[in-house]
């Protein structure tokens, strides 16, 4: 069951990602400007509980979902 639903709503977070943009954002974490290395360790940080956010939804979904049959 998790198997369907997972790919439904991560498919557009994984595009997102696999389109060079976390390689870009971890190029910037070597850069010399401190600020750049902030801004993208803050970016990587919000999505991570992004998807940490979207997953807990999805699983909490699916038990009760399985609950109810």
């Amino acid at each position: 069951m998790i198997g369907f639903i997972l790919p439904k709503y991560c498919c557009s977070w994984c595009n997102f990602l696999l389109n060079g943009v976390l390689d870009k954002v971890l190029y910037l974490t070597q850069r010399r400007e401190k600020y750049l290395v902030v801004a993208a360790v803050r970016f990587i940080r919000i999505l991570i509980y992004i998807m940490m956010n979207i997953l807990r939804i999805i699983l909490l979904k699916t038990i009760i979902f399985v609950r109810k049959i």
